[in-house]
């Protein structure tokens, strides 16, 4: 997330005490992504440990 909140992205640490939930259920979602990017078509994401590193590097 942005500091002035102009765009978000991963939560990838957090701690609830308390909570409402609600859900929202959807028949559909389109989703675009960097494929022309070398960096993107690279990754190895192979390694679950090392994701949040690779998460903060990509925003």
């Amino acid at each position: 997330m942005s500091k002035n909140f102009d765009f978000g992205g991963h939560v990838t640490d957090a701690e609830i005490l308390s909570a409402d939930v609600s859900i929202q259920f959807f028949s559909g979602i389109d989703i675009e992504l960097p494929i022309s990017n070398n960096d993107y078509k690279n990754a190895n994401l192979t390694n679950i440990n090392k994701l949040k590193e690779i998460i903060n590097k990509s925003e």
